[in-house]
């Protein structure tokens, strides 16, 4: 896994990058093996489920560079691919309710089938990951986060689910000619 890093590390060396940046590329090479796609110059929209996390991969990952991480696509198994995944996600756990809160908070909610949660600062998405581990089928996901960052970590994490999916949003926030007109 730590092999298939560096190599994704490896297809930015003109661009500035933060461990973002190799989250969302880990994650393009596993949707693209998952799927077996092979016509990659189709639009990105039509390629991935999450349209949000297309519109981020055009945003921090340069063309010239998907190009290059294209290459990388059959060098390494779904699962190594997955791996890689989950494994930079969780280097911003420091962003995150720690695994035990979660667990702890999930047991205190007692959280039934028919039910929703949600979370309004959802950060990494690790509470909801928890509850929907922990709990039936029949339960809403729902996170809020106004970091971007974050956000596609919390969808990517959700996208990597294959039930109890969470549904992660930045929240609407108001203009801020409405927040001055309410601080008057």
């Amino acid at each position: 896994m730590k092999k298939c890093i560096q190599d994704i590390k490896s297809c930015f060396f003109d661009v500035n990058f933060s461990d973002i940046h190799i989250s969302l590329s880990a994650y393009l090479l596993y949707y693209l093996k998952k799927t077996d796609f092979t016509n990659y110059k189709e639009n990105l929209i039509n390629i991935l489920l999450n349209e949000e996390l297309s519109g981020f991969i055009e945003e921090y990952i340069p063309r010239d560079v998907q190009s290059r991480l294209i290459l990388l696509k059959n060098k390494y198994s779904l699962k190594e691919l997955k791996d890689a995944v989950l494994y930079t996600i969780d280097l911003n756990e420091a962003n995150s309710t720690p695994k035990s809160i979660s667990r702890l908070a999930c047991c205190c909610l007692d959280i039934k089938n028919n039910e929703s949660v949600a979370d309004l600062c959802s950060g990494n998405g690790t509470f909801l990951s928890e509850a929907a581990n922990e709990n039936g089928n029949e339960v809403k996901y729902y996170g809020f986060e106004i970091s971007d960052e974050l956000r596609i970590s919390a969808i990517i994490k959700s996208d990597m689910r294959t039930v109890n999916k969470i549904e992660v949003k930045a929240p609407q926030m108001p203009s801020r000619k409405k927040v001055a007109a309410y601080a008057r």
